[in-house]
């Protein structure tokens, strides 16, 4: 059986310059953090190599985890 890096290919490696970077099938893309981490500590965010600003991908983190239906006021009705 293959590990989880050998299945997905996920890389992760630093730059000469001092770039921290992780990639998933060869794209720029991190669920847990940035992406990209500078070596001047700016980071840049991806999602399968799309280039996001931190509030769209925190709203793509929130999407992605949800909440329990308890807390969902979708189903409010379905627990009164």
């Amino acid at each position: 059986m293959k590990n989880k890096d050998e299945e997905w290919n996920y890389r992760e490696f630093k730059t000469p310059e001092g770039d921290f970077i992780k990639t998933f099938n060869n794209t720029l893309h991190d669920w847990d953090g940035p992406a990209i981490v500078r070596a001047d500590g700016k980071k840049e965010y991806y999602l399968y190599g799309r280039h996001l600003p931190l509030e769209e991908w925190k709203e793509v983190q929130r999407d992605r985890v949800g909440l329990p239906p308890a807390k969902n006021p979708l189903f409010a009705s379905s627990f009164a």
